[in-house]
């Protein structure tokens, strides 16, 4: 702003960086609000500051020149790869970890200044269920159901080799998969605009099933006696009357 001759003010602030910043929204920032990825890519681009520094203070506020220049080519992955981090259950840091990366380069992907690997790609789908055709060119749905990720196709033997198909037989691993249907079915209602309500009935009705399916399976094993059959009284008292 001093630069450019204005005096600091929140208003001058605006003017300099356009119509999409408004008196509220800096207020806001100043009260500690993390910029939305739009007006990120405003502040960003205005500015010619680094997305890394100005949402996480890592590496210098403005780059060398040449450094985290968009590529045309990576903006429709950056910008498909930011919408579904945005739906994961695990943050940003959790996520780079899955994908083995650092968060700084999950992030400049998003930011189209790189381009995910093979590798990283595969551990999403794996991790997260998500769609490599919807990451990478954006057709298809964002996530795969449990049916199309199970799907057997040519090179099912070597996801079987791999373990894909693995069935869990352990209370904690039978657990951890009711917690990914449950997600998924979450996600999938969600992108179908289903009312967050209607959500939780949903979730509710899984869990219920689950936890009725549990308690039947338990009370089995526990009185296997009432599933004997009964011994004759009469015959039991010596009673020889058929």
């Amino acid at each position: 702003m001093a630069g450019s001759g204005l005096k600091y003010t929140l208003a001058n602030a605006c003017e300099l960086l356009g119509a999409k910043v408004k008196v509220p929204k800096l207020q806001a920032w100043k009260k500690g609000q993390r910029p939305s990825a739009d007006d990120l890519e405003t502040l960003a681009v205005t500015l010619g500051l680094s997305p890394t520094w100005l949402l996480l203070g890592v590496g210098q506020p403005q780059d060398e020149a040449g450094e985290g220049e968009l590529v045309p080519e990576y903006v429709p992955i950056g910008d498909t790869l930011r919408d579904l981090l945005n739906q994961l259950p695990d943050q940003l840091p959790q996520v780079a970890q899955v994908a083995g990366m650092t968060p700084a380069e999950l992030r400049a992907c998003a930011d189209s200044q790189a381009m995910l690997s093979g590798l990283t790609v595969a551990r999403l789908v794996h991790a997260y269920r998500v769609n490599a055709n919807f990451l990478l060119a954006q057709v298809g749905q964002p996530f795969l159901t449990e049916e199309q990720y199970e799907e057997r196709g040519p090179l099912t033997w070597l996801r079987e080799k791999r373990g894909d198909f693995a069935q869990p037989d352990e209370a904690p691993a039978t657990i951890s998969l009711t917690a990914a249907r449950l997600a998924t079915v979450e996600r999938t209602m969600k992108e179908a605009g289903s009312p967050q309500l209607a959500i939780l009935h949903s979730l509710r009705a899984m869990l219920e099933g689950e936890i009725a399916k549990l308690s039947g399976a338990q009370k089995d094993c526990a009185d296997p006696a009432e599933h004997a059959p009964q011994a004759n009284p009469k015959k039991a008292a010596g009673d020889d009357t058929v």
